[in-house]
């Protein structure tokens, strides 16, 4: 079943890259499913659905959110070392990226074998 999946999504997305359309509404991806011919393990590395897809956009445009506030905090800190409040912004902002990352994980690994 996934092995048909991939193949129909494949000639799907060849179909829409030579017209110049867009691919990004295709979850799962055909590349981000790999099978192993040996054992039939399927390891897929992106979103399943829509919804999961859209969640991986929010989080990455939250991420590069996050991002920005720690480029700004670090550019005031080069004028005022040792800012105890920049430090600290900085410091949730790390924490915030890794729990972000952390979720993402959970929508980007999913495993199934001998499909």
């Amino acid at each position: 079943m996934i092995v048909e999946y991939r193949g129909d999504a494949t000639r799907e997305v060849a179909r829409r890259r030579a017209r110049g359309l867009p691919e990004d509404d295709i979850p799962p991806h055909p590349d981000t499913i790999h099978i192993c011919p040996l054992s039939g393990r399927v390891v897929a590395t992106g979103p399943w659905t829509p919804e999961e897809r859209q969640r991986q956009r929010d989080l990455l445009r939250a991420k590069e959110g996050v991002r920005d506030t720690i480029r700004d905090a670090e550019r005031k800190l080069r004028r005022r070392p040792g800012d105890a409040i920049k430090l600290e912004r900085i410091a949730t902002c790390e924490k915030v990226i890794a729990r972000i990352e952390d979720e993402l994980s959970n929508l980007t690994r999913v495993i199934l074998e001998g499909v």
